[in-house]
């Protein structure tokens, strides 16, 4: 019974007094040597100690004594006085024992928080690859020393279920050491205080990248908020199971790296966060505002400073993300401020290395607000807006002494729109803290967007140099993906005929694939435009007597009744008879149209005995619709009974899927000589007979005896094809081989299955299980093939241009030739899907987008051109020939060339004013970029701008900036005569690019009518080393405007970026070589560690025909790192495309040679000291194409400071190079890469 008590009563300890809780006085980390105390405030020192253990504080700046008792869970906190700013404080803490803090200083606190722009460090960390280290690396850590900042890094502590007491940590004293892997925003923020302020500062730096705001907001928030609801359903800590995305749970990161420092008394934070909520940025300026005030309230700090910087332009983050941030600016919330870096983005890099811009502009908040320092804290931000005609006026605040661009160029980034929401370029003209915007596309502006989009270039600042805030002043409701790419193809294609490309007035079937299209779009909104759009282009085709323009009934072309559906809206919506004559026109075809054996349609007559998947697309659903709407139910028979010839000669039982087309009578090549089958899968035919089921099914009976069976075929095939669905949702051009060297995601095949999908779950032919399938083809369209350029249209890239089988040349169906076929952007048969699957999915958009590297090219893409009013046409419409450069892969991963001629229709768009002076002419300037070489770099593309000067008179000065290769146009009214034209071209606006081309040619053309002369053709810039680095050059001519009746004139200037070749005129293809160097050495007897290595690469070919040499040369920098055993483990890469001579009896081979050695900086005996390393061995192994390694070789030739690889080229090869300075490290580390030495 004794022992029981006993028992008991520790039992009773240990319940009352966790073992947790001990005598000695415990602090927080960042209660700790080194650390700044916020001066003149009350800084809160707490704790644990013994329930009652009395606990006296000492302060050595006033040497007061503060005394408090623990409570009776063990916890103590106390509030302390703090005095102006000073340093070598301590603080001294005596309870059951002592504790002496020593070496603080007094003066302010800043957090600073986020995600990883907040977490980017100052130094490069060569295991992170997003960390690539600041702008200037070297020359900031010049500027590093500090011993009044002070650093405390939080480290990251998860903690999904409850606050954590505690995080590790500790204070440092800012060096260059200490801050390699600090926040570099954080660290320009703090430098920029201590420098104006000669005050010490502290930098607590909380981020953890990727994570979203949820993550660091208390549950205590978010709990029984519907805002939240759909992130705690998706991150719970039970649903995450991915370890990158545990950081996401939310409240995790308050609980594990927030709460522990809570109450530490601070000036204010600084915050970079919003790329992970862009997702929802609806949602974002109250998620956000809660955050500032939860952390307010947790601080006990209700006014305290919160900055933040406003995400970069970047090409996955919407406009959505930072409007959110400018509205939670403009709330009305204290003390809070926006920096704003629009000028230090990166398009593809979400992490810019810029970041002196972000750290410099907060601090200029800080001090301007907290520090009443007399500087200009913000950009330029929109004020208020006046419409006077056709022009509208801004005014801005922050735009003390005027507004300003760089050098005075004009100003980029205002678009303006109408009541018809459409945006479009403004030009903009600047007088003092005004803007004036006009635009010759709209005649009665409403609303002004500056810098609204995903990624973008705008340039407006004030004079104290800090840009401005993107805004827009509208209040359109979000648009529709179906609407705003509807009017990219209007702009694009201002007469229908015109849409795919189109060269004629025609009556094609891939017109009526876009014109479809546009029909649904007006029945969804009700827009009569797009009607308008439609009936123009049949008005203009179809006769009175239902004649259609160009139509020969006597070729028996199923193509051709494709169009025929556009029909049935125009008969319905305007009662023309001459629609309904043409419709049984193309009855009349059907009816006579030649058949197999048993009753199927041939294609056509010159594709005699074959059935296409092609044509039942084409033709049955217009059966089916014309026996359901003139009651003639002997067409829905006629159209069923097509789609069942066609399954059973097309359906493979095997893999479930259709062949392209079947030859009855195997005379075709291209035929199986037992099934009549063609070769392969063709991804877009299958689309088309998708398709083709489920918009016949809307016009069959259900107790029709062949309903059923369509319905089982569309079911069938929805489950076949979800199987063959790629990761990012796309379909591939042979839909059955995605992983065979040369095939491709392919945007119509895409497009056709995300709208029979979606159609047929709206409809209920297939289970609604199947909108995901139709889900994930929309997100895989819009991040992979999808371009929202900067004049506000879509693009829609990876469009197969055409497929067939038979003709002239001749098409065998084979795989080799269905990837070879061309590619191009827009082409309707993809646009035309993509509008009526996005209106099936109801789609927003959001303006997000993802550039895409594709092996097949097409350089040329469609002038944009909009729809005016008929008075403004210009009457006269120009053709022009367009160089158009394909790239495709010829199966063994070498690339050949094929340069062909597009015929393209293209508005002119120079608009004469009603009442213009009879001695004055329109000028049509187009600047076109040719880049003949286009695999890793568009040399086009780098044309920054281009200043155009007639006769040196300022108000009739252009500039016109290309883009991506588009075709670029520029108007002017000049008096008739002659005049000097001045062209003052820059490439790259400072910066700096290398590419294998040798020379740029203009060639200036001047065209009237029928009329071409060349006026100026010449070589205007030449590197012999290969390389344009920030050029400029003028190309200058005379010109002579005669009257005539049509006085439109155009000067097209062609600036052609030519390859090199050879001393013996021949050019091959091109070979990228990828090096990656390794090196292991270790130190002895050095003090300090090493800092630089440096590596010369030659990276050339020798070729045996002649046995000449072409040598690339390169050199890199790269830092070390040091593990504890001081070893310098080190990773350089360098990438040189190389050029190969041409010719069949040529064998090539590559050859590296590296020359690698470290320096050391070293201050033994403040004397500078550099070592070089030799080398004992090294390997090389090649990575090629397919993913597949060589075998690890050693080098040919070796000695001390370079290694020499030789290398026979097949595909593009990746080099991997190991180097071991001694025979101890090559034995320690071989093995890590799998060497046998």
């Amino acid at each position: 019974m004794k022992f029981c008590r006993i028992i008991f009563c520790l039992w009773l300890l240990v319940c009352f007094f966790p073992i947790g809780i001990h005598a000695d006085i415990q602090l927080p980390s960042i209660l700790s040597n080194n650390m700044v105390l916020q001066q003149n405030a009350k800084v809160r020192f707490w704790g644990k100690a013994r329930p009652g253990e009395k606990i006296l504080v000492k302060t050595s700046w006033d040497h007061k004594k503060y005394k408090v008792t623990a409570l009776a869970n063990g916890h103590w906190e106390l509030m302390i006085q703090t005095p102006a700013a000073t340093s070598g404080q301590s603080v001294m803490l005596k309870g059951d024992n002592k504790i002496r803090i020593n070496n603080i200083l007094i003066g302010e606190v800043w957090l600073c928080t986020g995600q990883s722009n907040m977490e980017f460090p100052v130094a490069r960390n060569p295991q992170v690859k997003w960390k690539t280290g600041m702008l200037n690396e070297a020359e900031e850590m010049k500027d590093a020393d500090f011993p009044e900042i002070r650093l405390f890094h939080v480290e990251h502590q998860l903690a999904p279920d409850s606050e954590k007491e505690d995080c590790v940590g500790k204070w440092v004293v800012c060096n260059p050491e200490n801050l390699k892997d600090f926040s570099a925003v954080g660290f320009v923020f703090g430098r920029k205080l201590y420098k104006e302020l000669s005050t010490p500062v502290g930098l607590i730096q909380s981020t953890w990248g990727g994570t979203h705001a949820e993550s660091w907001t208390s549950m205590k928030v978010m709990e029984n908020n519907l805002l939240y609801a759909d992130v705690l359903k998706q991150y719970s800590k039970e649903r995450v199971s991915r370890e990158k995305d545990k950081c996401k749970v939310p409240a995790t990161l308050w609980n594990g790296m927030i709460a522990p420092i809570v109450g530490y008394t601070v000036k204010g934070n600084i915050w970079y966060q919003g790329e992970s909520n862009s997702v929802r940025y609806e949602k974002y300026q109250e998620v956000f505002t809660n955050l500032i005030n939860s952390w307010r309230k947790e601080w006990n700090q209700p006014d305290m400073p919160f900055y933040f910087v406003q995400i970069a332009p970047h090409y996955k983050q919407p406009a959505g993300i930072r409007e959110a941030q400018l509205k939670t600016w403009l709330s009305g919330l204290e003390n809070i401020g926006m920096a704003v870096v629009t000028d230090a983005a990166d398009s593809t890099d979400i992490h810019p290395r810029n970041k002196v811009a972000p750290g410099e502009r907060l601090a200029a908040w800080a001090l301007a607000k907290q520090y009443g320092k007399k500087i200009v804290y913000s950009g330029p931000l929109y004020k208020s807006m006046k419409v006077n005609g056709g022009e509208i006026t801004l005014d801005f605040e922050f735009a003390e002494g005027g507004l300003q661009t760089p050098g005075n160029e004009p100003v980029k980034g205002f678009f303006i729109a109408g009541n018809d929401a459409r945006f479009y370029p403004a030009e903009a003209v600047i007088d003092g803290s005004l803007i004036t915007l006009s635009s010759t596309y709209v005649s009665a502006p409403v609303a002004v967007r500056y810098g609204y989009g995903t990624f973008f270039r705008v340039n407006l600042f004030n004079k104290a140099g800090l840009p401005a805030v993107p805004f827009r002043t509208d209040t359109f409701s979000s648009d529709t993906y179906y609407r705003l790419f509807a009017d990219s193809e209007i702009r694009r294609f201002p007469e229908a005929w015109q849409l795919d490309h189109g060269k004629r007035l025609y009556f094609g079937y891939a017109q009526g694939v876009g014109c479809c299209a546009m029909l649904q779009v007006w029945k969804k909104t009700g827009d009569r435009r797009y009607f308008d759009y439609v009936e123009a282009w049949a008005d203009s085709l179809v006769d009175d007597k239902g004649e259609i323009h160009l139509y020969k009934k006597e070729t028996y072309n199923l193509d051709y009744i494709n169009s025929g559906k556009v029909l049935f809206d125009l008969y319905n919506e305007t009662k023309k008879e001459k629609y309904k004559l043409a419709i049984e026109n193309l009855i009349d075809q059907l009816k006579k149209q030649p058949r197999t054996t048993d009753g199927g349609f041939w294609h056509k007559k010159i594709y005699p005995n074959q059935m296409w998947l092609d044509g039942l697309y084409m033709a049955s659903p217009f059966m089916a619709r014309y026996g359901a709407e003139f009651n003639r139910p002997e067409w829905i028979d006629e159209a069923v009974k097509q789609f069942t010839l066609c399954h059973q000669h097309t359906y493979d039982t095997k893999t479930g899927l259709y062949y392209h087309a079947w030859n009855e009578d195997r005379s075709q090549r291209w035929a199986d000589p037992e099934t009549g089958h063609s070769p392969n899968f063709w991804g877009r035919s299958i689309g088309w007979w998708f398709m083709a089921l489920v918009d016949a099914l809307e016009y069959i009976p259900q107790d029709h005896s062949g309903y059923a069976d369509m319905i089982k075929w569309t079911k069938e095939l929805a489950e076949t094809l979800s199987k063959y669905q790629d990761k990012n949702g796309l379909w591939y051009q042979v839909i059955d081989q995605p992983s065979r060297t040369g095939n491709f995601p392919e945007a119509s095949v895409t497009a056709q299955c995300m709208y029979a999908y979606m159609k047929a779950v709206n409809k209920g032919y297939i289970d609604s299980q199947y909108r995901a399938i139709a889900e994930k083809a929309f997100k895989g369209l819009c991040n992979k093939l999808l371009i929202s350029n900067s004049d506000g249209t879509l693009t829609l890239t990876r469009c197969c241009q055409v497929g067939g089988l038979g003709g002239k040349p001749y098409r065998d169906g084979s795989f080799e030739y269905y990837i070879g076929e061309k590619m191009r952007d827009n082409d309707a048969k993809a646009t035309g899907p993509f509008i009526m699957g996005c209106i099936e999915l109801n789609k927003y958009y959001r303006n997000r987008n993802d550039r895409k590297f594709s092996t097949t090219v097409s350089i040329n893409e469609q002038i944009k051109c909009n729809t005016m009013k008929k008075e403004q046409i210009i009457k006269s419409m120009l053709f022009l020939i367009i160089p158009l450069l394909a790239i495709s892969c010829d199966g063994n991963g070498l690339m050949e060339y094929e340069e062909t001629a597009l015929m393209q229709g293209d508005v002119q768009q120079g608009l004469l004013n009603d009442g213009t002076s009879d001695n004055t002419c329109m000028v049509n300037l187009n600047l076109f970029t040719k880049p003949y070489f286009d695999y890793q770099y568009n040399t086009g593309d780098h044309v920054d701008e281009c200043f155009v000067y007639i006769d040196n008179q300022e108000d009739l000065t252009r500039c016109l900036y290309p883009q991506s290769g588009k075709n670029v146009k520029g108007n002017f009214l000049i008096p008739f005569g002659k005049h000097r034209i001045k062209l003052n071209i820059e490439i790259d606006d400072g910066k700096s690019y290398t590419y294998p081309i040798e020379l740029c040619n203009a060639l200036v053309t001047l065209k009237n009518g029928e009329a071409s002369t060349v006026l100026y053709d010449r070589i205007i810039l030449k590197r012999a080393d290969s390389s344009f680095t920030n050029s400029a050059f003028t190309v200058e001519f005379d010109v002579d405007f005669p009257y005539t009746e049509n006085n439109d004139y155009t000067l097209d200037i062609t600036l052609g970026f030519y390859d090199e070749t050879y001393d013996d005129g021949s050019s091959g293809p091109y070979v990228n070589g990828n090096v990656s160097v390794n090196t292991y050495y270790q130190w002895r007897s050095i003090f300090e560690p090493a800092r630089p290595t440096d590596i010369d690469f030659v990276l050339g070919i020798v070729y045996n025909s002649t046995q000449k040499e072409y040598c690339y040369k390169g050199y890199c920098e790269q830092d070390f790192s040091i593990d504890r055993n001081g070893m310098a483990v080190n990773n350089v890469s360098w990438h040189k495309m190389v050029r190969l001579p041409n010719g069949d009896d040529i064998g090539y081979k590559l050859y590296l040679i590296t020359g690698i050695w470290a320096k050391l900086q070293s201050n033994i005996d403040t004397m500078i000291g550099e070592t070089e390393v030799s080398w004992y061995s090294a390997y090389y192994r090649v990575e090629w194409d397919d993913g597949e390694y060589s075998e690890w070789y050693p080098m040919d030739e070796l000695d001390e400071s370079s290694v020499r690889i030789d290398a026979t080229i097949d595909y593009y090869p990746n080099i991997e190079i190991v180097c071991f300075n001694t025979k101890e490290i090559q034995d320690a580390y071989a093995s890590q890469w799998g060497i046998v030495p």
